[in-house]
């Protein structure tokens, strides 16, 4: 319990250290993306055991219309 209450604190005063580049930014938003995504598939195939490809197919489709946007519009 006590290992936890540190862990807790740590993360609580992460943000205090932290380095706010935009690869760090931009790191940190991805890692909660797929980490939402994660938690996402945790909740459908834990509670119903159904496997659904639906989250995949909305990743796919968002990740495919960023590229070509950023392609044309050659955006950072």
């Amino acid at each position: 319990m006590k290992g936890i209450a540190v862990a807790l604190l740590l993360l609580a005063t992460a943000p205090l250290y932290a380095d706010y580049t935009p690869f760090y930014l931009g790191l940190l938003t991805e890692v909660l993306v797929f980490g939402l995504f994660a938690l996402a598939y945790d909740v459908l195939l834990g509670g119903t055991g159904v496997l659904s490809l639906g989250h995949s197919a909305f990743l796919g489709v968002a990740a495919y219309t960023t590229g070509i946007l950023l392609a044309r519009w050659r955006t950072p």
